[in-house]
């Protein structure tokens, strides 16, 4: 349980789980930080990485820092199969941000808001390297720009009683609550 001032990465298989959200375990980016948590696939492949029972907050607006960062270079970079649960990131650029390739990855009561964007994905452009990632009971909510923003390639996105509302706060024309570019086989349930 407390507060913890950090920036670090997560290796192969690692696992990092607090007490609790909200009044559990709370992360914070130091001064100067560029995210919270790293997961960088951009050397040696990154799976089955682990966060739960965690908050992720920036009290202190920490200027174009990112809360969770998936890190690749394109669909080469293997970034797969990771598990999130009962996390909560609130006041970054990006809350959680994918960029490269992350496929088969699990996020269970995932909980974003008052980011510029909750959930950003550039994925690579040219080949299929967001796929098969499941989303249970999340939330995307209160966003100056989208709640949830995906492009590049992707297939067989399911999201499952999430919420994603309250977004584009900024009110500019054509930005939506969720984009999803070239998504083959979405399923938005409940």
């Amino acid at each position: 349980t407390g507060t913890w001032a950090c920036s670090f990465s997560l290796g192969y298989g690692q696992k990092i789980f607090g007490a609790g959200t909200r009044d559990g375990t709370l992360l914070i980016p130091p001064a100067g930080a560029t995210e919270v948590i790293l997961i960088d696939a951009t050397s040696t492949a990154k799976q089955h990485c682990q966060i739960e029972n965690i908050s992720i907050e920036n009290p202190n607006a920490v200027a174009t820092c990112t809360g969770i960062h998936f890190k690749g270079a394109d669909a080469t970079d293997i970034n797969d199969s990771h598990y999130l649960s009962n996390v909560y990131v609130t006041d970054f650029q990006y809350g959680i941000e994918v960029t490269g390739r992350l496929i088969a990855s699990t996020f269970i009561n995932v909980e974003v808001e008052t980011c510029t964007q909750a959930f950003r994905v550039v994925a690579d452009p040219a080949n299929y390297a967001y796929n098969d990632n499941t989303y249970i009971a999340c939330r995307f909510i209160s966003s100056v720009d989208e709640g949830y923003y995906q492009t590049g390639f992707n297939a067989y996105n399911s999201f499952y009683g999430c919420n994603i509302e309250g977004n584009n706060t900024a009110q500019v024309a054509g930005v939506a609550g969720m984009y999803a570019e070239d998504a083959e086989g979405l399923t938005l349930l409940g």
